[in-house]
């Protein structure tokens, strides 16, 4: 089996009844095999999945950081509007550091609810923009949020930083370089 790293449409798939053997990762896109003949037992539970995928990831090291966005796309999805790119664009870069830091806090406080909501919010902020990898860490948390999953989750939160600080500058340089 070929294991999304989004995990979702695993752990609700209902019936699976003999183990599941990995042979690769996939995430954004991009499919890698483990080198690794691992087998997770059932009755699937969504922590041992998670701590499972983020070991994997971690210890191969096997996937590298993408784009943030595609360049080319994102002034489509804004119809070639500089000024309504740059009001969206200016309400993000209000708006997400709180967002980030409400995520942050809700990992380290074990909640959850918070978690899932913050996560939400930030990610339709990021849809926004793009769809890469950003958007799909957030999928993530806040799946992490909904299965009071924190101990992936705080695993999460340093790459997340990371993710929309490389948006918010790519995104920044794109607006300097239509002006």
């Amino acid at each position: 089996m070929i294991l999304d790293s989004n995990l979702d449409h695993i752990v609700s798939l209902p019936g699976l009844a003999q183990d599941i053997r990995i042979v690769a990762l996939c995430e954004t896109g991009q499919t890698v095999p483990t080198s690794v003949n691992d087998t997770l037992t059932m009755p699937l539970r969504p922590r041992a999945l998670y701590d499972y995928v983020w070991k994997l990831q971690e210890t191969l090291r096997i996937l590298p950081d993408p784009e943030p966005l595609n360049r080319e796309t994102v002034m489509e999805r804004f119809s070639n509007d500089l000024e309504f790119y740059t009001e969206v664009l200016q309400t993000f870069v209000e708006t997400s550091p709180a967002l980030v830091q409400d995520i942050s806090e809700s990992v380290l406080q074990a909640d959850g609810g918070r978690l899932s909501k913050a996560s939400h919010t930030l990610r339709g902020a990021v849809s926004n923009f793009a769809t890469g990898p950003a958007a799909s860490l957030l999928s993530r948390l806040e799946t992490c949020g909904k299965a009071d999953n924190s101990k992936a989750a705080r695993r999460m939160v340093p790459k997340l930083h990371r993710e929309i600080d490389r948006l918010t500058d790519s995104l920044l340089a794109i607006k300097e370089e239509i002006r």
